[in-house]
């Protein structure tokens, strides 16, 4: 079986975006946009990924992590860790925050 590393093919050693929506002087992560984020990393090997489900409602606070889950289109599954690398928002994904599910 393929490890997630190989399986992404990264050449860009991170992938990250500024995203959030800001309610009742609470900045929170766009669970869409997070979703979209996690596809996009873990998409660029040969082994798409089918789907990533993120929680809703994650507060933007700088050095927070929050999980989410993939499942690749040959059934297999993995778990991503963001990185939220601001209060505004912005986030991170690397190579190493990406765990082939047992």
């Amino acid at each position: 079986m393929a490890s997630i590393g190989s399986r992404t093919g990264w050449t860009l050693a991170t992938v990250a975006l500024a995203f959030a929506l800001s309610a009742c002087g609470t900045t929170t992560i766009d669970q869409t946009k997070a979703e979209d984020l996690v596809k996009e990393a873990t998409s660029a090997g040969t082994i798409k990924a089918e789907s990533a489900t993120c929680p809703g409602d994650v507060e933007a606070k700088k050095g927070e992590t929050f999980d989410c889950k993939v499942t690749y289109t040959d059934d297999t599954t993995a778990t991503v860790t963001v990185r939220i690398r601001s209060d505004d928002g912005d986030v991170t994904v690397t190579p190493d925050d990406i765990k082939q599910d047992q």
